[in-house]
């Protein structure tokens, strides 16, 4: 998706005069890196799997 810069620095500053304030909960930010690192395993799982059933052919 492509946004003009005219278009990012309106939203910018409609923001800015709503003035807009962001609160992470603890519990937000641990989820969100709970989801980042579920994927890195899940990942690297299949890379092991794939590690080993190569082995496996090679006997």
């Amino acid at each position: 998706m492509f946004l003009s810069m005219e278009t990012i620095l309106h939203f910018a500053t409609w923001v800015h005069v709503l003035e807009v304030s962001v609160a992470y909960s603890p519990s937000l930010v641990i989820l969100l890196v709970n989801v980042v690192l579920y994927f890195l395993a899940v990942r690297r799982i299949k890379k092991d799997d794939a590690l080993v059933r190569s082995a496996d052919r090679l006997r």
